[in-house]
């Protein structure tokens, strides 16, 4: 079930990416692999410093059959009980070399757990599972689960030891759905208690992954609920759905009684010869010193956010550095510090530099009458990475400038990622992003206007550009 359950991650992760691998990686694309493969080749990397398939070519044919043989490495693993460590093996070196060269969009914590995920799964032999290899699933499971309370305690954000994170969460976060407006709505005492739940799953729970049978399944149970929680107030791609399938690893054979005929396992096998006894020997010593590695790097990768500079662990960081092109071993810990606004940018373009037209995105929030879109599990990169932009600011989002010149040219791959473009018959002649901060409106604002946004005051975030004729 582990192994399908990340054959579907997979199909999510590679799916999602087949209609968006062109209009962010292409030849024309926002950030091009071909501008990045070919500066490195400039310095003269190496494949273990870029590990990455697109070595062997960055055609925008290449680009696209990644993820498509992705989905297909997923399928396999979730329809055959055969080669199961060769179709994982193949999907996370495919998913690897767009994460490797993907750069912001590329960037989010969820990309590393699944490489980091995939590459324990690589040693996960379905014949004899490690104790080991389900260990070290458990230990990133509570990683990735208590780092993301920690740092909302150490990161002095008053909004959170002041129980009043969620009042702001549900419609700042970088994607919100439907389903946050209307859990916005709610009393701040529900915002309040939901807080205090929250810091217990993610503070107390994981704990439990290390008790015996009972605290095992209280873990399940916990962390399940705050990942469906999850799912149905924010579109978070294939995050939520990842770390369920982690915690199948929580649960014994006793646990799947209700499956009372379940199929026997074509991989298993009773009779081993001496070779093979010797054999097994020789991958449990390998698996041993793979794990203890793995759990020494995973402490400076976590610690180190907290301490400074003088006191970080160093003494690993050669091993740490060698390691790191494969993303084996990845820090966690998400919404250290609420956001308590919500800037969007919105993309403009104009004939006379006068009268200006807006180009609207299928998934952020553009019109304050549109309701606000599901995308689970599917993961629009560029509507995120707008709101990561917004943020921030122009000089520092350089990226912005390759979104800008797909517009400039009218390019249907980039044009791809959009929901409409106001210049269908012609290229704009000037080209500009301004920045507006929105809100929810209340249920009484809603039923009285039909908005789900109010935004205010329309500022400029980037210079007008003039587009040559």
């Amino acid at each position: 079930f582990f192994f399908k359950g990340l054959g579907l991650i997979y199909c999510l992760a590679f799916g999602s990416l087949l209609s968006q691998v062109q209009g962010l990686f292409g030849s024309y694309g926002i950030l091009p692999i071909s501008s990045v493969m070919r500066y490195v080749q400039q310095f003269g990397l190496s494949v273990g410093q870029l590990p990455t398939v697109f070595w062997m070519s960055y055609s925008d044919t290449m680009i696209m059959a990644v993820p498509i043989l992705g989905v297909c490495c997923g399928v396999m693993m979730m329809v055959s009980s055969r080669y199961l460590r060769l179709w994982s093996l193949l999907a996370w070196g495919l998913y690897l070399s767009i994460v490797t060269v993907g750069q912001a969009f590329m960037s989010f914590q969820w990309d590393v757990l699944l490489l980091e995920v995939g590459f324990l799964a690589l040693l996960f032999n379905p014949c004899h599972p490690s104790r080991w290899i389900r260990f070290l699933v458990q230990w990133l499971l509570f990683r990735v689960l208590f780092a993301s309370g920690m740092v909302k305690l150490m990161s002095g954000d008053l909004s959170w030891r002041g129980l009043t994170a969620l009042n702001y969460h549900y419609w700042t976060q970088p994607l919100p759905h439907i389903g946050s407006w209307w859990v916005h709505q709610f009393a701040p005492l529900f915002h309040q208690i939901s807080t205090v739940v929250m810091f217990v799953i993610e503070l107390i729970i994981p704990w439990f992954i290390f008790g015996g049978r009972r605290l095992k399944m209280g873990a399940f149970v916990g962390i399940n609920v705050l990942m469906v929680s999850v799912i149905l107030t924010g579109n978070y791609g294939f995050f939520n759905v990842l770390v369920m399938i982690m915690t199948l690893l929580l649960l014994d054979d006793l646990s799947w009684n209700w499956l009372k005929q379940l199929p026997p396992n074509p991989l298993s096998i009773t009779n081993v010869t001496k070779r093979g006894r010797n054999m097994l020997y020789v991958y449990k010593v390998g698996v041993i010193g793979i794990s203890v590695v793995i759990i020494l790097l995973s402490f400076p990768a976590d610690l180190n956010r907290f301490l400074s500079p003088n006191y970080q662990i160093t003494f690993l960081r050669p091993l740490f550095n060698y390691v790191q092109p494969f993303r084996i071993v990845n820090g966690y810990g998400l919404f250290a510090v609420m956001t308590k606004t919500r800037p969007e940018l919105i993309v403009q373009g104009s004939d006379d530099g006068v009268s200006w037209k807006e180009y609207m995105f299928k998934w952020k929030t553009n019109e304050v009458f549109r309701r606000p879109q599901w995308a689970f599990p599917y993961h629009p990169r560029l509507d995120w990475q707008l709101w990561f932009a917004g943020l921030g600011t122009f000089e520092g989002n350089r990226w912005l400038l390759g979104l800008l010149r797909g517009l400039s040219m009218n390019h249907p791959h980039v044009l791809g990622l959009l929901h409409h473009n106001p210049f269908s018959d012609h290229v704009p002649s000037y080209l500009r992003i301004m920045k507006s901060n929105y809100t929810f409106t209340t249920v009484a604002q809603w039923r009285k206007t039909g908005q789900w946004w109010v935004s205010g005051d329309v500022v400029p975030y980037s210079p007008v550009f003039k587009l040559n004729p």
